[in-house]
């Protein structure tokens, strides 16, 4: 009896262990034999295809505007098929649309007033007050003709399109493609994120970084805020104008400058960094005037980038009465300390003063010096330097450099503590004054 019993055990843990060992394998349970007597019944279910999901199964458009994802994130339970999810779908409504993209092609969101769907043509049209979100890009106007199958996108009325830099642009009519980042425009005005401003009949928007714009100009003025057609303090119009972002540079063809509206000067080719360098080296825009002690002349230079901490001027002023002069400038930042230096030196002739008589002197070397050096030693002290040096009485206001009778060195140190404050200068003076000697000058006590 006992043998019995034994058996009849063994034989129901098998039974049952078989069982489990099904579900783990095939995940089957009890409720999966109705299931499979139901599609034996006929009631088969479907090959998987799109789904279109009807609106009211939608999650609610309080959320923020939807984005192209999983369907099944967004369908409620009862509407799955069994054993099926829905991959990814296409969803067209009156107010928003989710589009279907390849793995290489950017999510797009649309918004608007109104909206159709075009199946054979795979288009979707939309009108009134209409949004397009792709690739951190931003597109809105009043009618849009967007073609699913090439991604490509038509606007007309309104266009404005928002870069991911802050950028924005606002056309007429455009038509983009390739995220948003290729495109052609009409009446193109543009402001970029560092208040410059372009404007163009045609425009070509290249990978998102580059802009080619026909009958163009630049300028880097805002509009006057009482009248914004008035014509900017200056600005620069061309035939073609390219902005390279990638490049920080902006280039012109047949440029013209123009100063309130007229024009003072053409140059076949000009080209210079965009408003987002704040240092770059290259050649700074030449000066020009008249002196009647040095005739016409013309100044220009070379800005040298050297760090971001320093940099470095060099220049040459070219006259038709004198000799050229030589002009140099270096610029230095520590965290608790600055340094500037500049001077000149030139081989030119002068007038000296002898027994009350004016002679000339001809071709002798003349320069200056300037420095002014401040360091922050601590939260109460501070010391610092300001060194100016000229080689004669004469120079500082024939090369116009300053008016002053008397130049001041000093080297000081300064304390500062609460409403107490200290310092320590030692002072030096050299006088320019034009027929004065130096017995005519006073004596300084130290402070």
């Amino acid at each position: 009896m006992r043998k019995i019993l034994i058996v009849s055990v063994f034989l129901m843990c098998m039974l049952v262990a078989e069982s489990a060992q099904a579900q783990l394998l095939t995940g089957y349970q009890p409720v999966a034999r109705e299931f499979e007597a139901s599609e034996a019944s006929g009631a088969g279910i479907a090959d998987p295809v799109e789904v279109y999901v009807p609106t009211s199964r939608v999650a609610s458009k309080s959320s923020a505007p939807l984005m192209f994802q999983i369907a099944s994130d967004r369908v409620l339970p009862e509407v799955l098929p069994p054993r099926y999810q829905p991959l990814l779908t296409r969803e067209v409504n009156a107010f928003e649309t989710s589009v279907a993209q390849s793995s290489e092609r950017a999510p797009v969101d649309i918004q608007a007033d109104q909206m159709s769907r075009d199946e054979p043509s795979n288009t979707v049209s939309a009108s009134g007050d209409v949004m397009i979100v792709q690739a951190g890009r931003i597109l809105r106007a009043d009618d849009v003709l967007y073609d699913l199958g090439i991604d490509r996108v038509q606007a007309d009325g309104n266009v404005v399109l928002n870069e991911e830099n802050g950028d924005i642009h606002l056309a007429d009519y455009a038509a983009y493609s390739n995220a948003l980042r290729d495109g052609d425009v009409e009446r193109l005005r543009s402001v970029l994120n560092d208040g410059s401003r372009f404007t163009a009949e045609r425009g070509r928007l290249e990978g998102g970084t580059k802009t080619t714009m026909e009958d163009a100009s630049y300028t880097p003025c805002e509009p006057c805020k009482e009248n914004p057609d008035r014509a900017p303090v200056w600005r620069i119009v061309a035939s073609e104008v390219e902005h390279d972002q990638e490049a920080h540079r902006v280039s012109y063809r047949h440029a013209r400058f123009e100063a309130l509206g007229v024009p003072i000067a053409y140059t076949p080719y000009f080209s210079h960094p965009d408003g987002t360098i704040k240092q770059k080296s290259g050649l700074l825009s030449p000066s020009f005037g008249y002196k009647s002690e040095l005739g016409a002349f013309v100044e220009n230079s070379y800005y040298w980038a050297i760090a971001p901490d320093q940099d470095a001027t060099f220049g040459l002023m070219a006259m038709t009465k004198q000799a050229p002069l030589g002009l140099a400038e270096y610029r230095k930042r520590w965290k608790n300390a600055g340094l500037k230096m500049n001077g000149g030196v030139t081989y030119s002739d002068r007038t000296d003063r002898s027994a009350g008589q004016d002679v000339p002197e001809e071709d002798e070397l003349r320069g200056h010096v300037f420095v002014k050096a401040v360091w922050d030693i601590d939260e109460k002290w501070r010391s610092g330097m300001n060194v100016n040096w000229t080689s004669d009485d004469q120079y500082m206001r024939q090369y116009d450099f300053t008016n002053e009778d008397v130049l001041k060195n000093e080297l000081y140190a300064e304390r500062f503590s609460g409403r107490d404050y200290a310092v320590v200068r030692l002072l030096s003076f050299q006088d320019i004054r034009i027929r004065e000697t130096p017995l005519d000058q006073p004596g300084i006590l130290p402070e």
